[in-house]
């Protein structure tokens, strides 16, 4: 996250295997959000009036996705070099879309 000029606050939201295609890691810049309890769930919504929940992966509760973030996380640790340089590059694409953006 980063904040923006205007109150707002930019979010780069990584999709699992960008590794494989960048195109996975999308910045928004979001103007509202709320959460009944922040570590848990938030809904953002964008400068565009895009609406996203957002969900903390609680162990025994969806057995799928953290079977998916341990297969991740197994891959990350092989892979951990790789993925410092592809992150690095992500990271500035990023930075240098929020630089950029639009009002």
């Amino acid at each position: 996250m980063a904040p923006a000029e205007d109150g707002g606050i930019f979010v780069s939201l990584w999709s699992l295997g960008y590794q494989d295609d960048p195109r996975g890691v999308h910045t928004h810049k979001i103007v509202r959000w709320s959460s009944e309890d922040p570590s848990m769930d938030v809904d953002l919504i964008d400068d565009r009036g895009r609406r996203w929940h957002v969900e903390s992966l609680v162990p025994g509760q969806d057995i799928l996705a953290m079977a998916q973030c341990q297969e991740w996380l197994a891959y990350q640790a092989v892979h951990a070099e790789r993925l410092a340089v592809i992150d690095a590059a992500a990271r500035q694409l990023q930075v240098d879309k929020m630089e950029t953006w639009p009002e």
